[in-house]
């Protein structure tokens, strides 16, 4: 059909590109499905290693509400993400969630510090808070999602 090589590598190259305009997220999410049933809502595949690595998974929504308020949305989110990392290490930080809302799937969250998962939020639970100080290389919170469909409220107190 085409016997020039430079014709052949510029379709080739261009099938390419077509194929990751047309599936702009190909390679990037991950669907990890929620097998242990609507009602519970731990984790089935991803492990403490993945939340602690993390796993870029599906685009989480977020907003914030001054310096201290941050609001995150879900749907169907895959993956094992940190949504604030704790800079100084000489101060106190402490997490008041104030709403984890799950409604599908399984979500977890957690508080990682100097790569050690130090502390679970259980879902559905409002008014939570956890403190985070004294540590050495980094500490973050993080979410981590199995077909997840959540919304998150946290503030954050320095001191």
């Amino acid at each position: 059909m085409f016997k020039n090589p430079k014709t052949m590598l510029i379709l080739f190259v261009l099938a390419v590109i077509a194929i990751f305009a047309l599936f702009p997220t190909f390679g990037n999410n991950i669907d990890i499905k929620d097998t242990n049933g609507p009602e519970n809502y731990s984790l089935c595949k991803l492990t403490d290693e993945d939340i602690i690595e993390g796993i870029d998974g599906d685009i989480i929504e977020s907003t914030q509400e001054g310096s201290d308020t941050h609001f995150f949305t879900g749907r169907l989110f895959s993956g094992a993400e940190a949504i604030y990392n704790f800079e100084n290490p000489d101060k106190s930080y402490t997490i008041n969630l104030s709403k984890i809302s799950v409604t599908e799937g399984n979500l977890r969250i957690v508080v990682v510090v100097d790569n050690k998962i130090v502390y679970d939020f259980e879902p559905n639970k409002p008014s939570q808070s956890y403190t985070v100080s004294g540590f050495t290389d980094n500490a973050s919170l993080r979410v981590a999602g199995e077909s997840a469909v959540f919304d998150l409220k946290f503030e954050i107190e320095n001191s």
